[in-house]
């Protein structure tokens, strides 16, 4: 039996993960065309696909970057599934963007990416190419096609070399920039899905929390999830707040956490704390 797995794009980062811990060529379905004809938020609607798969799915999903910070939709759209999808792996990926135009080089009229690569090389964009309009898409690979010759498309250089295209900016990636992806899988077939997933780590941690609507609560929840910390800082690779406050029965609703290294087990006290179920590997 084929396993299906969700991936943005062909070229996609989210490929080069698939490719970097050998998940099977087979089976692999990009999603980013099915966003755009269903007109709906596509990780909330790859979400409930891979929950409710009645053979099981996984999903090869960013939920943060060093500079662009939390990739909130798809966070979100994990969170609303948590009773029925698992995080079965994770993959740090080191970002190479590049900035490239089907025609030699030229100060270009639009940059076209994903708002993450937009955000995350904004310094170089307001310095080297105020003139030029950027603007959003859902999947950067997918509108090379469409990409008119006085614009430029932001991308990973992997994709401007197979797509044909002329690398015009080589320096417009920040230092150090890397994405937390994790492998989503649907929690009741995990044994036919984690031996797919034997090349990943597994140590991040997707936290939902219900704030009580009283001064201090933000700052008492975390102190309890500190207690999975451990040694010290450098065992917190990262804490990104982001959601919709929403103040409901005197809690305030949607705030959504990302960490990785962080211990759950020692989180003892989860009153407001809601995890997204995580497979936890032996040989962690």
């Amino acid at each position: 039996m084929t396993i299906k797995t969700y991936i943005l794009a062909p070229g996609s980062y989210g490929e080069m993960v698939a490719d970097s811990i050998w998940m099977p060529k087979n089976g692999r379905i990009y999603t980013a065309g099915e966003w755009e004809k269903s007109g709906k938020d596509g990780n909330s609607l790859i979400a409930e696909k891979v929950a409710h798969d009645a053979d099981g799915a996984l999903w090869v999903i960013p939920v943060h970057n060093l500079y662009g910070q939390a990739v909130g939709k798809a966070v979100a759209a994990i969170i609303q599934q948590w009773n029925a999808i698992t995080i079965v792996g994770d993959y740090l990926l080191p970002i190479s963007h590049v900035l490239a135009m089907k025609t030699g080089w030229k100060i270009p009229e639009k940059i076209y990416s994903h708002e993450q690569a937009l955000r995350q090389c904004g310094d170089a964009l307001e310095s080297r190419y105020a003139s030029s309009q950027l603007q959003q898409n859902n999947a950067t690979s997918g509108c090379i096609d469409t990409l008119w010759e006085n614009d430029a498309v932001i991308c990973a250089r992997e994709t401007a070399i197979s797509r044909g295209l002329t690398i015009i900016d080589e320096n417009i990636n920040p230092p150090n920039n890397e994405t937390l992806f994790v492998v989503i899988a649907t929690t009741s077939k995990l044994d036919a899905l984690i031996p797919l997933t034997a090349m990943t780590e597994n140590k991040s941690s997707l936290v939902n929390i219900t704030l009580p609507d009283r001064d201090g609560s933000f700052v008492e929840i975390l102190n309890r999830l500190n207690q999975g910390i451990g040694g010290g800082p450098s065992s917190l690779r990262w804490l990104s707040q982001f959601g919709s406050h929403v103040k409901a029965g005197g809690a305030i609703h949607g705030t959504h956490l990302v960490y990785r290294n962080l211990d759950e087990s020692k989180v003892t006290d989860r009153e407001w704390i809601q995890f997204v179920p995580r497979w936890h590997r032996t040989s962690n």
